[in-house]
């Protein structure tokens, strides 16, 4: 291991010499994915009766590029959280479904594409549905890591930013002094919260595993794209079982997978209910 940066390994081994990074539990050289802006929300929903969406919804961040971004919904009926990517989350119950779904783009100006705001949908699944949900409950976290650069990679342009005051710890990326980084370009800042791992449940199959942690927690996943292929593709939610639902929900105690094929799911330490 080189002699820049911090790095931390985990309780009972030594970081000096240590290559496995499953034995490290923080490192500045890699990125963490630091959490810019978050909210919980109840949203009211207006049924849209010329549009396929119940409503839509709009964050403004003013980052100027398009940032990493996790949203959430609950399924009121049911009671369980799915995750919304850009390819949507569909979750039904015997009454209705509920579809997330989110865009770089701004719905107050004739959603054309933003590189400062955000517009997140909430449709109704399919118009078979005999009603609709009056209240949707929404969790979002806005990172300041950038969706579109690869943060290993040299910064492809930093904008000098006043230096920072004498708090906290902060490092940037190669060839970017951390002094005057922009927020894409810092791997830890600790004024920013951050996601934090706290468990990854492997999966073989359909089924639910206890996570034991006493709120729902956000969480990512990957899955086996057939069987021992040993390629693993995300888990987002475009990607539906055979009834069309998402494959991964979480509540307060469990996490839900109705896949077939193996599959990781990471768990945050960041609740989704609050």
């Amino acid at each position: 291991m080189g002699d820049f940066g911090i790095k931390i390994s985990r309780s009972g081994f030594n970081i000096f010499g240590e290559s496995d990074y499953r034995r490290i539990s923080s490192d500045t050289t890699k990125n963490t994915l630091k959490v810019f802006m978050e909210d919980f929300e109840t949203k009211s929903i207006t049924s849209l009766d010329d549009e396929p969406f119940l409503d839509d919804f709009l964050i403004t961040h003013n980052l100027g590029y398009n940032p990493a971004f996790f949203m959430y919904i609950k399924h009121p009926e049911i009671g369980k959280w799915f995750k919304a990517s850009g390819g949507g989350g569909l979750a039904f119950s015997a009454t209705w479904s509920l579809f997330g779904y989110y865009e770089y783009v701004d719905k107050d100006d004739s959603y054309n594409p933003s590189v400062n705001k955000i517009t997140m949908y909430i449709y109704d699944g399919t118009t078979r549905m005999p009603s609709s949900p009056t209240n949707v409950d929404v969790k979002y976290f806005v990172l300041a890591d950038p969706e579109e650069d690869a943060w290993y990679d040299s910064p492809a342009s930093n904008t000098s930013q006043a230096k920072v005051g004498s708090f906290g710890i902060r490092a940037s990326g190669p060839g970017v002094d951390v002094l005057t980084a922009e927020k894409k370009n810092l791997t830890l800042d600790t004024s920013f919260p951050y996601l934090k791992p706290t468990a990854c449940l492997k999966f073989s199959s359909a089924g639910n595993q206890t996570h034991g942690m006493g709120f729902p927690p956000a969480f990512v996943g990957v899955m086996e794209t057939g069987s021992s292929t040993g390629v693993y593709t995300p888990i987002e939610n475009d990607i539906l079982s055979t009834t069309g639902e998402s494959l991964v929900c979480v509540d307060d105690t469990k996490v839900y997978y109705s896949g077939s094929n193996d599959a990781y799911i990471t768990l945050f330490a960041n609740p989704l209910d609050e």
